[in-house]
């Protein structure tokens, strides 16, 4: 995850895209967050825990501003051809 948005950044900068200040403290926190995770869960994947998918498709479908603007999330897994 630290990689993934540490490009994001990189490539950001390459084309001379300034991110909003929100962006970079949300970048932060998920630093954050993955580093204590590594830490305190060294065998958690966050991205593939079961639990986790769960919840946050369960919370975006809840939500009246949803993730693909017809009041419900995407699989990703059910998208992969």
């Amino acid at each position: 995850m630290t990689r993934t948005l540490l490009e994001i950044v990189a490539i950001g900068q390459e084309y001379g895209i300034k991110f909003p200040r929100d962006f970079g403290l949300l970048i932060k926190q998920t630093l954050y967050f993955d580093r204590y995770t590594k830490l305190l869960a060294p065998g958690l994947d966050v991205v593939n825990d079961e639990r986790i998918r769960s919840s946050v498709s369960r919370l975006a479908n809840e939500s009246p501003r949803n993730v693909n603007g017809y009041g419900r999330a995407i699989d990703v897994e059910a998208t992969k051809e």
